[in-house]
């Protein structure tokens, strides 16, 4: 589901969505969602390890992924075609 920012402003005032911390969060809320700042850790996928994934085979994603961490300043560069899952900042909460 995509909120507008109304609703996205409702919902943190009514704790329905909860985000810490709040460092300049109402010039994050977009139209139609919130920007996070990304961590330092990124866990990037190394394709060339299995052919595929298969969520129901816990093997096939064993080894898949290594993780980075940058030192703030430097740079972290995302090629083209490249999945990677980064953390942030920000801590989301959402209710049920």
């Amino acid at each position: 589901m995509i909120l507008s920012d109304r609703d996205i402003r409702t919902h943190l005032e009514d704790g329905k969505i909860k985000i810490s911390p709040k460092d300049d969060l109402a010039r994050r809320i977009g139209p139609d969602g919130i920007d996070c700042r990304l961590g330092n850790t990124f866990l990037v996928f190394e394709r060339n390890k299995q052919a595929y994934i298969d969520p129901r085979k816990r093997a096939t994603a064993k080894g898949m992924t290594r993780q980075i961490v940058v030192s703030t300043g430097e740079p972290f560069i995302i090629h083209p075609g490249e999945l990677v899952l980064a953390t942030t900042l920000e801590r989301l909460t959402l209710s049920d």
